[in-house]
């Protein structure tokens, strides 16, 4: 088998880093074929300022459905793992073991929500849950040998078909692309007391 080029790995990394500021948004999975992504301007009548900010708001999220539409239910088809719980695999091979507060920070969902799909990957033996010794109250959540092969044995498949649903960007526009949505996400939680992005 050919060894991929490093431009294919880099290309491959860029697309990944690009995706993952906004991986873990739960987004609604509508049909692509029903998607008309280039015509679908807001028709508020608002100021330009507002329906700039709609306009844009509307392709990001109807982009964000053209992807994830394509990677979502085949993932879930093929290995059984929801889109949740691909953020909790990923964030905790990629950083370790996280307290419960902190994973769901990283992962933007409340800590009730986080709770039931730590519930269903425990059942599943692919995470597990200690307290923190100093601190009984906190609960360190981390990947088992199990989760760790269950990641790694659909995770280059997924990165792949990632690549391919963002083929549309070429490596200047993924890593543009990348540094927007940080600039966006940042912006958004400073305005929004509490709430922490991690991009």
């Amino acid at each position: 088998m050919a060894r991929p080029s490093r431009n294919t790995d880099e290309q491959n990394g860029r697309a990944l880093r690009a995706a993952s500021t906004a991986i873990y948004f739960h987004i609604e999975i509508i049909d692509i074929e029903q998607l008309d992504v280039e015509t679908m301007p807001t028709h508020y009548n608002g100021t330009e300022t507002e329906r700039a900010a709609l306009d844009a708001y509307i392709k990001l999220m109807r982009a964000a459905s053209a992807i994830n539409s394509r990677l979502m239910p085949v993932l879930h088809a093929e290995f059984g793992v929801t889109p949740s719980q691909l953020g909790v695999l990923e964030v905790l091979s990629h950083l370790g073991p996280m307290a419960h507060c902190a994973l769901a920070g990283k992962l933007l969902v409340s800590a009730s929500n986080l709770t039931t799909v730590l519930d269903n990957l425990e059942r599943d033996g692919l995470v597990r849950r200690d307290r923190d010794p100093s601190d009984r109250r906190v609960s360190i959540a981390s990947l088992t040998p199990a989760g760790t092969a269950r990641l790694a044995s659909f995770f280059p498949q997924h990165v792949q078909r990632l690549v391919q649903a963002m083929a549309g960007l070429d490596a200047d526009e993924l890593e543009l692309f990348g540094r927007l949505c940080r600039k966006l996400g940042h912006a958004a939680a400073a305005s929004h007391p509490g709430r922490v992005v991690h991009a």
